[in-house]
C-alpha cells in the first residue's frame, strides 16, 4: 500500500479564519478539559482572591465561565457583572463577541479588566475575567492547536477509522482532551507535577510589558505544542491499544506539560494584575504606539523562528545546502536521506508553525506540504525543503540547481513581514528564469501566472466547483491516461478547519494552457487542474488541493502508525502527472 501515513517514527499539520464558525464550541481549545484547567488554576491562585469569592462563585467560575468564550453570542447576559466602565471597554477594543477573547490584543484587554476589577474590589468579576482570561491562554497551547494533531482531531475524527483490532481511532483521540488526562488518577498526578516544576514568579513587570508578553502566548504556546504533537499522537495510539502504566506515562507526561505551559503563566499573571491593582499607576491603553510595538515583536519572533522547531517538520527536512544538484546528498551529509537517482531535486515550500490558524499559508497546506515530501521520498524522488522566508528575502535557488518548485498555497496572506509581494517577486523571476512551479491550490489564484489566474473562475459559495453533496461519487480524471478515482467520502466535515476547499475551474480555450486535471460530476466536466506555459517563462502547474487530500478519493485504510503522513495513491499519482507536465516542457531561451 502507498504511504499514506505508514506510521513508524513520529507525527506531524491551514484554514480560513471563516472556518471556525463551523466548529462546534465543545470542539475548540481542550474542550471539557477547560473544566480541571480551571480548577487547578483556582488551587495555586493567591488567597487574597480567592478567600473574598463566595465558594458557589467559584464553582460557577469553573463549570460555567470557564467555557464562556466559546460562543459568539454578546456580552449582554453577563453586563452586570461585567459593568458600565466594562463594558465600554470592550467597546473601545472592538471586542462585541464573546469568542473576541481569544484574539491576542483582547486577551491583553482581559487582563486590564482583572486589574479594574481588582481595584475595586469586585472579586467576583475578576474572577469572571480571569476565566476568561484563563481560558484564552489555554487555547493557546491545547493539542488541536499543533497542525498534525488538529489534523487528526478534525479531518481523521470525521471518518469511521478503526486501529488494531479494531479499536475505533476516537479512542485515541479523545485522550488529545486535557480531561483524559486530569481526570486519570496518574494523570492528575503528572499534571500536578508539571504544573509545580514549571512554576514562573511575577517578576515585577509593569503592565505595558505584561500586555506585550501576554500578547505573545499565541506563537509562545503554538510553538510549545509543536514541540510534541508527533509524540502525543503516537502515545495517544498507543494508550488506546495498550493500557498499561508505561504507555499511559508515555501520554500524560507530554499532555500535562500542555495543560501547565499556560496554567503557571496565567497564575504568574494574576499575581501581577494583584500587584498592579494595589498600585495607583493608570493602565496603558490598547492604542497603535502599543499594537506597533507588539507587532515588531512579533515579525522579530516570526524572523526568527526555525523550521527544525517543529517536531512534525524534521523528519521530512532535506536543506537545499544537503542535496547536491543532481539529487544525491552533498559530501559530508550522510543523513541527508536523499536517494542517489542521478534526478534533480524537486523544492518543496515550508512554512513554521504560528499562531493556531495564521500563516502566510493556510493551516491545511503544511500538512500538504509534508505528505508532498514524504510521497517524493518513498517514490524515490529527491526533493529539498525551502523555507518559505528564504524565498522572499533572497530569492528562489537558480532553476539549474533546483528546477522546480511545489508551492502548498490554498491561500496566500501579509504575515508579520512576509508579504504577497515579495512572493510574486521571487516566483515572477524564478518562472523568467527558466524555473518550473506546481501550485496546490484552493481559491486564490497562484501568483505570477495571470494567463491561469484570468482562466480561472469560483463557484458560488467557494467550496467546490459542484455542491457539497455532489462531490462525494463525483470523479477526478486524468485526462488521457486512463486514470480516475471517485470521490469516496464528502469533504464537507462537521468542522471546517481541514476541509479542502478548492471551487476553482479553469477555461482551457487558450492556446497557452493545456490542460491536466478533470471533474466529472453526474453530466458536467470541469477542468480543475491545468499547466500555464506561456512566453519564454517556465511552466506553472495548477492543482486543486482536495486531489491531494489524503483519503478523499482512496478508502480510508489505517496505517499502523498515524507518523509518516504522505499522500494516498490517487494523490501520489496526479503529483507525479503535474511534475511530469512541467518537466517535459522547457521554456525557450532568452
Amino acid at each position: 500500500m502507498p504511504a499514506i501515513f505508514s506510521l513508524t517514527p513520529i507525527i506531524r499539520n491551514l484554514v480560513p479564519i471563516g472556518a471556525v464558525l463551523f466548529l462546534p464550541a465543545a470542539a475548540l481549545g481542550w474542550g471539557s478539559g477547560h473544566v480541571d484547567w480551571q480548577r487547578k488554576l483556582q488551587e495555586i491562585m493567591p488567597a487574597a482572591i480567592m478567600e473574598r469569592v463566595d465558594p458557589e462563585i467559584a464553582e460557577r467560575s469553573i463549570h460555567e465561565w470557564s467555557k464562556y468564550i466559546d460562543s459568539f453570542e454578546s456580552f449582554a447576559s453577563q453586563a452586570d457583572l461585567i459593568g458600565e466602565e466594562g463594558m465600554a471597554r470592550l467597546e473601545r477594543a472592538g471586542i462585541r463577541r464573546r469568542y473576541d477573547l481569544h484574539g491576542e490584543k483582547a486577551r491583553a484587554v482581559n487582563f486590564v479588566l482583572i486589574v479594574e476589577s481588582l481595584r475595586a474590589e469586585r472579586y467576583d468579576a475578576a474572577l469572571f475575567w480571569i476565566a476568561c482570561f484563563g481560558h484564552s491562554a489555554a487555547d493557546m497551547s491545547a493539542a488541536n492547536h499543533d497542525p498534525l494533531l488538529h489534523l487528526a482531531t478534525y479531518d481523521w475524527g470525521t471518518m469511521d477509522l478503526t486501529l488494531a483490532d479494531g479499536v475505533p481511532l476516537g479512542h485515541a483521540l479523545r485522550a488529545l482532551d486535557l480531561s483524559h488526562t486530569a481526570r486519570h488518577a496518574e494523570g492528575l498526578t503528572a499534571f500536578s507535577a508539571a504544573v509545580e516544576r514549571m512554576r514562573v514568579p511575577d517578576d515585577g513587570r509593569e503592565a505595558e510589558a505584561a500586555m506585550l508578553n501576554i500578547m505573545s502566548y499565541g506563537q509562545k504556546g503554538a510553538a510549545f505544542c509543536a514541540e510534541r504533537g508527533p509524540t502525543i499522537l503516537q502515545a495517544a495510539v498507543k494508550r488506546a491499544l495498550t493500557d498499561e502504566p508505561a504507555t499511559r506515562a508515555a501520554l500524560f507526561e507530554p499532555m500535562a506539560e500542555l495543560g501547565a505551559w499556560a496554567l503557571v503563566r496565567v497564575a504568574r499573571d494574576v499575581e501581577a494584575a494583584l500587584r498592579l491593582a494595589e498600585a495607583s499607576d493608570p493602565l496603558p491603553q490598547l492604542n497603535e504606539s502599543l499594537s506597533r510595538k507588539q507587532a515588531k515583536r512579533m515579525e522579530a519572533w516570526v524572523r526568527n523562528r526555525k523550521l527544525e522547531d517543529d517536531a512534525f517538520l524534521v523528519p521530512i527536512l532535506r536543506p537545499l545546502r544537503d542535496v547536491s544538484a543532481t539529487g544525491t546528498p552533498a559530501a559530508g551529509t550522510p543523513a541527508a536521506g536523499t536517494p542517489a537517482t542521478g534526478v534533480p531535486a524537486t523544492g518543496v515550500i515550508l512554512e513554521p508553525t504560528w499562531r493556531m490558524n495564521e500563516g502566510m499559508f493556510n493551516l491545511l497546506d503544511k500538512t500538504v506540504a509534508v505528505a508532498v515530501c514524504r510521497t517524493l521520498e518513498n517514490s524515490g524522488a529527491p526533493y529539498a525543503t525551502i523555507d518559505l522566508r528564504a524565498l522572499l528575502n533572497d530569492g528562489a535557488p537558480s532553476p539549474e540547481r533546483l528546477p522546480c518548485l511545489i508551492v502548498p498555497a490554498r491561500s496566500v496572506r501579509n504575515y508579520h513581514g512576509m508579504t504577497s509581494a515579495q512572493l510574486k517577486a521571487s516566483l515572477r523571476d524564478y518562472r523568467r528564469a527558466g524555473g518550473k512551479v506546481v501550485w496546490i491550490g484552493g481559491n486564490t489564484p497562484p501568483l505570477a501566472a495571470p494567463v491561469l489566474a484570468d482562466a480561472m473562475s469560483q463557484a458560488e459559495g467557494g467550496q467546490w466547483p459542484v455542491p457539497p453533496e455532489q462531490m462525494k461519487g463525483s470523479r477526478i480524471v486524468l485526462p488521457d491516461t486512463g486514470l480516475e478515482w471517485t470521490v469516496t467520502r464528502n469533504p464537507l466535515t462537521p468542522a471546517g478547519w481541514h476541509r479542502p476547499f478548492s471551487s476553482v475551474t479553469i477555461d482551457p480555450t487558450d492556446e497557452r494552457i493545456t490542460p491536466l486535471l478533470e471533474l466529472k460530476s453526474r453530466n458536467r466536466t470541469f477542468t480543475t487542474g491545468a499547466v500555464e506555459h506561456s512566453g519564454d517563462e517556465g511552466p506553472l502547474a495548477w492543482l486543486p488541493v482536495y486531489a491531494l487530500h489524503p483519503w478523499l478519493l482512496v478508502a480510508p485504510e489505517f496505517p499502523e502508525d498515524p507518523a509518516d503522513l504522505g499522500l494516498d495513491e490517487a494523490g501520489a499519482a496526479i503529483l507525479e502527472a503535474a511534475l511530469a507536465a512541467v518537466r517535459d516542457r522547457t521554456a525557450p531561451s532568452r
